[in-house]
């Protein structure tokens, strides 16, 4: 009976001592800010609104600004996610930042009337060209390359004429309406202006399918994406998609902007005034 009572009186430290089962952390608030690529991107009605950018991220280095809205996640667009727009996208960023695993997303942002693309790594990384934009005055850089039809590009061997270059992407709605500013141009300026396209693309696929179908004029060069030569050298992963950079005849740069529509009247003080096509979009 002694000895029972005994063993008894280490029941309460055998139980204290041993392990607690593990604890089930509460889940998120679905709805609870978000962070992705050095951008917090927080809930406002069924939108997700960028609140915050730190300096040096790959946000940052994108040209990603506070107030900015998310609208585009690889082709899906954001309005579409289900069970409602911000929690469909948190539920994504936290997969992908739980995952560990590397790639790139493709994303368009509104900013007021105006949208752009950019290409961020899914968690952490570094940008994907830090290189600035370009500066009015300066002289453009130089580049080489080969177009859809295997001809040189060279715009050392273009110095003496004006030259509109193109940076768009497949994936980026705001660059099919730049398409068509594009093939305007061409029909109204004729040789006068020599348009070459680079494209930010990585599938070179999609690369070929968009000159196809949007009718693109003048030289079009694949870059091999974001950090692709051309691309780096100009910055246009710094400022979004379309981007537009104008070089006058003597290689310096005259003008740049969102869309080829913003260097238009550039593009006009240049050649002297636009010769107006009879049919102006041959598509």
């Amino acid at each position: 009976m002694r000895r029972a009572l005994s063993v008894l009186a280490f029941v309460p430290l055998l139980i204290a001592a041993a392990p607690s089962a593990p604890r089930t952390s509460a889940p998120a608030d679905p709805r609870a800010p978000r962070w992705l690529s050095g951008m917090l991107l927080e809930a406002r009605a069924e939108r997700a609104v960028v609140t915050r950018v730190l300096p040096g991220s790959p946000a940052a280095s994108a040209g990603v600004r506070t107030e900015d809205v998310l609208l585009i996640v690889d082709d899906q667009t954001v309005a579409d996610l289900r069970p409602s727009p911000p929690v469909g996208l948190f539920r994504r960023i936290d997969t992908w930042n739980n995952s560990g695993r590397a790639g790139a997303l493709r994303l368009v942002f509104g900013r007021g009337s105006r949208t752009f693309g950019v290409t961020l790594p899914r968690a952490g990384g570094t940008p994907a060209a830090a290189t600035g934009p370009i500066e009015q005055g300066k002289p453009a850089p130089a580049f080489q390359g080969r177009d859809l039809e295997g001809h040189a590009v060279d715009l050392a061997a273009l110095r003496g004429r004006v030259v509109l270059l193109d940076f768009w992407a497949s994936w980026c709605p705001p660059c099919r309406d730049a398409a068509l500013v594009v093939r305007r141009l061409a029909a109204e300026r004729g040789d006068r202006l020599v348009i070459v396209g680079v494209s930010v693309d990585e599938d070179p696929r999609a690369y070929e399918a968009f000159v196809y179908n949007q009718h693109l004029p003048g030289f079009q060069i694949h870059d091999g994406g974001p950090t692709g030569p051309i691309t780096t050298a100009y910055g246009a992963a710094a400022v979004g998609l379309p981007y537009s950079v104008l070089i006058a005849a003597n290689g310096t740069i005259a003008a740049t902007g969102q869309s080829p529509a913003d260097v238009e009247a550039a593009i006009d003080r240049l050649l002297g005034g636009a010769a107006k096509s009879s049919d102006p979009d041959p598509s």
